[in-house]
């Protein structure tokens, strides 16, 4: 049986290079974000960041997308067919388009 393993999203360090440095000495700067921050929830199961740039984030409270400044929240909406099918989001592919 597969076990995953919940990493609560405080706990998730997000890190953005602050400047062009040699790569013997990288700099780095960590920002962590939470539900003040625009996440709906707390509980992330899977993290992708696509060919553009984008960081898609997997929650039990929907699809959240961060563009590195603020969160997009995508979630199933009643009788919507154009939403998500469900909020609990456990697993994330990029497609070729």
């Amino acid at each position: 049986m597969l076990r995953i393993r919940v990493i609560p999203f405080h706990l998730l360090l997000i890190f953005l290079p602050l400047s062009a440095a040699p790569a013997e000495s990288p700099a780095y700067r960590f920002q962590t974000y939470s539900v003040e921050q625009g996440m709906s929830s707390a509980e992330i199961y899977t993290v992708l960041q696509d060919r553009t740039g984008f960081l898609w984030i997997g929650t039990t409270n929907g699809l959240h997308r961060f563009d590195g400044y603020s969160f997009t929240v995508f979630r199933n909406v009643p009788f919507d067919s154009t939403s998500l099918s469900a909020n609990f989001i456990f697993h994330l592919c990029e497609g070729r388009e």
